[in-house]
């Protein structure tokens, strides 16, 4: 076991400083004198070590939905973990005046280690993202209060620090993973499929896009004609399902085409004879937005704080340019979404290529986020006015 200056410090004793770094906050000097709590806290871990760890995993894995690994923590070095949370333990003690020789010490005393162990583990098992949770009680200060529910980085603490850091603090982080951010982003998801459905780009038949790729729905890219034979084409005068070998015929006939730029999707409905049902292009929708989702958190962690219009807004803008396309085309609007300036995302959100009707319906999705966080702000200055 590697020997930080902290085990040796526990170990020898003295009255000398140390300085170490709890929670991975900035550096915090911590002076313990008195070898006798020293010596308490490390005895006291090595009891409690054991009960607290298995716990704290299990509650991991146990978040649904269920897409936790506990494999990463094979390789995790508990003796080390364990002497970081001697020292997280103690800085709290010194920080807080609580020892554990009252009951609600040793409460205290858990609740640090509980989350030190929380924030270390998930980090361990690469558990990017967690919900602030708080008690729900009186005793939670406003500050917090303003935290519950929302998503944070483990990367990025917010001011004061993560769950726990600050004095006194017994908020929580629960685990958020990709799947987990997922479903809470879903009402936005839905109302988004309904939106990209109406425009008319929503093509239920085969096509060749701008760049001559056939195409189906909303921008759907068919790279062969395999992907063509695994949706489910419909004949239009039967609506009987089609053959693979029907479907592989009109893709062939539609690759073999080039467009100029001049063409719109509706030119080539002459040239088909299949189509796909709404439900079917809804699912297309939803399949491509699941596999850009990962990209729009890399431009957008704090994504599912966001209003919902601007998260319908935000689908429609990643979905017609692509993310890498928004970031590269649209860095002014990025930043102001990235600063919850939606009425900056307002003016920069217009784009070329798209019908105007679209452009204002996109840049009103924004200026309503606007409106709706002047409100807040005014009826936070009324109240405080009041008081």
């Amino acid at each position: 076991m590697r020997k930080s200056n902290f085990e040796s410090f526990i170990r020898f004793g003295g009255s000398r400083a140390l300085v170490q770094k709890p929670f991975g906050s900035p550096h915090l000097e911590r002076k313990q004198d008195s070898q006798e709590a020293e010596g308490a806290v490390v005895e006291w871990i090595l009891d409690v070590w054991s009960n607290h760890y298995g716990a704290v995993v299990q509650s991991i894995l146990k978040t649904t939905p269920f897409e936790f690994s506990p494999a990463k923590l094979a390789y995790l070095d508990q003796a080390s973990l364990r002497v970081d949370a001697e020292m997280v333990v103690l800085a709290a003690m010194e920080a807080e005046g609580f020892d554990l020789s009252s009951a609600e010490g040793e409460r205290r005393a858990v609740m640090v280690l509980t989350n030190f162990l929380n924030q270390a583990l998930q980090k361990a098992m690469g558990i990017r993202f967690y919900v602030w949770t708080t008690h729900h009680d009186t005793r939670v200060r406003d500050s917090h209060a303003e935290r519950d529910g929302k998503i944070f980085r483990w990367d990025s603490p917010p001011e004061s620090g993560h769950p726990a850091e600050d004095f006194g603090c017994r908020c929580y982080a629960h685990p958020l993973g990709i799947e987990g951010y997922w479903e809470r982003v879903s009402e936005g998801v839905i109302a988004y499929k309904a939106l990209a459905l109406e425009p008319e780009e929503n093509v239920d038949h085969m096509y060749l896009d701008s760049k001559s790729n056939v195409t189906v729905g909303i921008g759907t890219f068919l790279p062969n004609a395999a992907a063509a034979a695994a949706l489910a084409f419909r004949r239009n005068v039967t609506e009987d399902l089609a053959s693979e070998d029907q479907k592989t015929t009109e893709y062939d006939l539609l690759d073999a085409m080039t467009n100029d730029g001049n063409f719109t999707a509706a030119h080539y409905a002459q040239f088909t004879n299949l189509h796909l049902r709404w439900d079917e292009k809804k699912r297309l929708v939803g399949d491509h937005m699941r596999e850009i989702f990962d990209a729009l958190l890399g431009l957008f962690p704090y994504f599912g704080n966001y209003p919902q219009s601007v998260q319908i807004a935000l689908w429609d803008m990643a979905y017609n340019l692509g993310v890498d396309g928004l970031s590269g085309k649209f860095p002014n609007f990025c930043l102001s979404i990235q600063d919850e300036d939606w009425a900056t995302a307002a003016l920069e959100s217009h784009r070329t290529g798209i019908g105007e009707e679209r452009n204002d319906h996109i840049r009103d999705l924004f200026l309503e986020a606007a409106d709706e966080a002047a409100a807040a702000e005014e009826g936070n200055s009324a109240d405080s006015e009041g008081e």
